[in-house]
């Protein structure tokens, strides 16, 4: 599956004397805002990624071999696969407004829909194990066999892909926002490599120069020749949208050593770089009545009339609100301190405002602040 491990002769375990560093990235935000998309396209970049982080018998990167480098797996963990059955979740009684296809008119009819857009939906302890679980360098595929997780990505990337088509078809290549082009992903793939041996002291500049690339093909040729890394880092990528809604403590089933059961440990504690994706209401709106609908584990769920606004962009609100200053989810003021990067904070990045709506912009920008919370998380290692 498209999920598992990409890059599996480098997992930890191979060699005794091998590091071997979980790092976790929390991508979430509202409906339709981008966070699976992104995530794929992460793991484009990073996975099979190989860094020199040393040199010996030269100071030129093409002549000289890596004394030690770094490589890098990553594994995508979607939170939609461990949604509830659709017979678990209640059903709401709600008032949808609507236009009238008819009329033109705008009306309102009082409807009894099923909730998929809040945390019960989510079975948020067989979640949080499977996260656990990747971040003690279990391989995927145990992970999700031992839970019995079943998997819906690639039904879900194959409607994508089809729904791509159809907006390619109707605006044009460049009217897809959620393209990326192959070689805007090389570039930025090089330039990751660039900031990283930086970051070990042993890189100058970024940008597509000759140096950039002589150092990732240097690496692929040793990887080539059976040469294992020193340290790999397990990069597990978490995309979901109830990363960040206020928890309750969640028993886990397990009794510890004083006879007590055990709660499990808050989502934003397992994550090393947690994300949060901005987008506006007409934005969200648009996206989420334009698509055919969603997999699950029951078949195939499509929107009733009005449900954008009757029960998925009101709960973003009610479970994301306490992120943002004074509660406006819209609002270009950003975090509040206790989640942001600043004091004690939660240490969550916010999209920009000014970054606009295309996914290559966000994919850079993404890739860069995954680069600088690594050179944090790995700092005593370069």
């Amino acid at each position: 599956m498209s999920s598992a491990v990409e890059g599996d002769s480098l997992r930890a375990g191979n060699s005794k004397s091998q590091i071997s560093t979980p790092f976790v990235i929390g991508i979430s935000g509202c409906s339709s805002s981008g966070k699976t998309t992104l995530a794929r396209f992460l793991r484009q970049i990073f996975s099979g990624l190989t860094v020199p982080t040393s040199l010996v018998g030269s100071e030129s990167p093409t002549a000289a071999g890596p004394a030690t480098y770094i490589a890098f797996t990553v594994t995508l963990l979607h939170q939609d696969d461990f949604f509830l059955p659709e017979s678990a979740l209640p059903v709401r009684s709600v008032v949808v407004r609507f236009k009238d296809q008819t009329t033109g008119l705008e009306t309102e009819e009082k409807m009894k829909v099923v909730d998929w857009d809040f945390p019960g939906a989510v079975d948020f302890v067989k979640f949080k194990k499977a996260l656990q679980m990747l971040r003690d360098g279990i391989p995927y595929g145990e992970v999700i066999g031992k839970l019995g997780i079943q998997e819906t990505e690639d039904l879900h990337l194959l409607l994508q892909l089809d729904e791509n088509e159809e907006g390619i078809q109707e605006g044009g290549a460049k009217g897809n926002r959620r393209a990326v082009s192959e070689d805007a992903l090389k570039r930025m793939r090089n330039e990751v490599v660039a900031r990283l041996m930086i970051a070990g002291g042993i890189g100058t500049s970024v940008g597509e120069n000759d140096n950039n690339k002589g150092h990732v093909q240097l690496s692929s040729l040793d990887l080539a020749s059976g040469v294992e890394p020193q340290h790999v880092v397990n990069i597990i990528i978490v995309d979901g949208f109830m990363l960040y809604h206020p928890e309750e403590p969640e028993l886990t089933g397990d009794i510890n050593s004083e006879g007590s059961i055990q709660t499990q440990p808050s989502l934003i504690s397992l994550l090393d770089l947690p994300i949060l994706l901005r987008t506006t209401y007409a934005v969200a709106k648009h996206r989420r009545e334009s698509r055919k609908g969603y997999f699950t584990a029951d078949g195939f769920w499509e929107d009733p009339k009005g449900y954008f606004d009757a029960i998925v962009w009101p709960s973003y609100v009610k479970y994301y609100q306490h992120l943002f200053v004074d509660g406006d989810v819209e609002s270009a003021e950003g975090l509040v301190d206790e989640w942001g990067e600043r004091g004690n904070g939660k240490g969550m990045v916010l999209q920009p405002a000014n970054l606009g709506e295309t996914m290559e912009g966000m994919v850079k920008w993404a890739c860069e602040r995954v680069v600088e919370r690594l050179t944090t998380r790995l700092g005593n290692y370069w």
